[in-house]
C-alpha cells in the first residue's frame, strides 16, 4: 500500500461534527498514538476492543479518572469567582448529575440562597467530587490510595490561581450555552488530495479546560490536567511536542471560533513527593505554531491509513518488537504475538472485550 502523505494532500477541510458526521470512522489521541508504538497492539486493543484481562484493577487510570473530578469541581468554582452562578449550576449538574452536585453544594450553599467563599468550604466542595467519584483503595496498591490523592488534589487546589485563567464561556446571559469545562472533542479531518481521493475521519477527545489567557488577555488556551506517579521536568519535556495538546489546540479553535495557539499543562504527582515543590504541583505553558499542526495532520492522516489497511486483518499487522517491553514491563498481548499462527486467531476470538470512549459521560 501506498501511503499518501501531506504532499499528495490539496485541501485539509477542519470543523465540528454534526450529527451526520457519526457514520464515520472515530480516532481519539490514545488510539492513533497507540497504532504509532504498534500497529498490532493498536489495531487489536483499540480497533477491536480487545483486551487480555487478568481481572484487576488499573490503579493509575482510575487515579487519574477520579483527579480530574476534582479539576473539573475547581473549574466550576471559577465560574462562581467569574459571577456566574446560574452557568455554575447548570454545567455542574452536567457533570457531576444532579444526587452528586446536591451532596457537594451543601458545603458551598448559605442560608441566605448565595454561595459561601471560604476557603474551607470550598475545598470541602472539590473533595467531595472526589468521595463521590466511586474510586475505592485496593490493598495491593499503597501508593494509588484515596489519601495519597486527596493530598494531592488539596495541593492542586491550593496553587490553583482563582481568577487569574477565566473560564471561557460562550454566552455569559444563556447559562446552558458551551463553557470550557469537560468539553467533549469530536471534530471531522477531511484531507482532499490532488486527485481527489478523500480521507475523512472524526477526531475525538474529551478537553479539561477551555481558558482566557488572563483576565486581560482574552486569547484561547487550552488546559490539559494530567496526573502520574513522577511529575518532573523530564515529564514536562515530553509533553511539550504531544500530538493530543496539537490535536486540542486545534479543536479549541474551531469550537471557540477563535485563535488559540497555546496550552497550559496541569500536571500532578500522586502520590505527593516528599519534598513539596520537587514535581507535585507542575504547571507549564507550551506554544504551537503551523509547523507543529503541519506534523499533528500528518501524523493524524499516516495511522488512519494503517488502521484502515489492518482492522479486518490485525494479525497481518506490523509488529514493532521495540515495544514489547515498553514502560519496562511485558506488553499484555505478548501471548497471542508469541503463539504458533495457527493458534492465533483463536486466542483472538477468545480474548474479552473492553470498550473506551471518550465522549462518553
Amino acid at each position: 500500500m501506498t501511503m499518501v502523505t501531506l504532499a499528495d494532500v490539496a485541501k485539509v477541510d477542519i470543523r465540528l461534527a454534526e450529527e451526520e458526521d457519526q457514520h464515520l470512522p472515530a480516532f481519539d489521541h490514545t488510539y492513533l498514538s497507540n497504532v504509532s508504538t504498534c500497529p498490532t497492539w493498536g489495531v487489536i486493543r483499540y480497533g477491536l476492543h480487545k483486551t487480555m484481562s487478568e481481572g484487576g484493577r488499573a490503579m493509575a487510570l482510575e487515579a487519574g479518572s477520579a483527579s480530574h473530578e476534582v479539576f473539573a469541581a475547581v473549574r466550576c468554582l471559577e465560574l462562581l469567582t467569574q459571577g456566574l452562578p446560574e452557568h455554575f449550576n447548570h454545567h455542574g449538574r452536567r457533570i457531576f448529575g444532579e444526587n452528586r452536585w446536591v451532596t457537594m453544594c451543601d458545603f458551598i450553599e448559605s442560608d441566605e440562597g448565595g454561595y459561601s467563599e471560604d476557603a474551607t468550604d470550598r475545598l470541602n466542595f472539590c473533595l467531595t467530587a472526589l468521595h463521590t467519584s466511586g474510586f475505592y483503595d485496593d490493598p495491593r496498591d499503597k501508593r494509588r490510595t484515596l489519601s495519597s490523592i486527596e493530598e494531592s488534589c488539596i495541593a492542586y487546589f491550593d496553587k490553583w490561581e482563582w481568577g487569574r485563567r477565566p473560564v471561557w464561556i460562550r454566552d455569559r446571559e444563556d447559562p446552558t450555552a458551551d463553557v470550557g469545562i469537560e468539553c467533549k472533542v469530536e471534530m471531522v479531518l477531511c484531507f482532499t488530495t490532488h486527485k481527489g481521493v478523500k480521507y475523512e475521519f472524526r477526531y475525538t477527545g474529551r478537553a479539561d479546560g477551555v481558558h482566557h489567557r488572563t483576565v486581560t488577555d482574552s486569547s484561547i488556551v487550552i488546559h490539559e490536567n494530567k496526573t502520574g506517579a513522577r511529575i518532573d521536568k523530564t515529564w514536562v519535556a515530553g509533553m511539550r511536542l504531544t500530538h493530543q495538546i496539537t490535536g486540542y489546540v486545534v479543536w479549541a479553535s474551531t469550537f471557540t471560533q477563535e485563535t488559540c495557539d497555546r496550552a497550559m499543562i496541569l500536571g500532578m504527582g500522586i502520590p505527593l513527593p516528599k519534598s513539596y515543590d520537587d514535581g507535585g504541583i507542575v504547571i507549564e505553558s507550551v506554544a504551537r505554531h503551523e509547523h507543529h499542526i503541519h506534523s499533528w495532520l500528518e501524523w493524524a492522516l499516516y495511522n488512519f491509513q494503517v488502521i484502515q489497511q489492518y482492522v479486518d486483518k490485525p494479525l497481518s499487522a506490523p509488529r514493532f518488537t521495540n515495544s514489547c517491553t515498553r514502560f519496562f514491563r511485558e506488553c499484555s498481548f505478548m501471548p497471542l504475538c508469541d503463539a504458533e499462527r495457527n493458534d492465533q486467531q483463536n486466542i483472538l476470538d477468545e480474548m474479552p472485550t473492553q470498550k473506551w470512549d471518550p465522549l462518553e459521560d
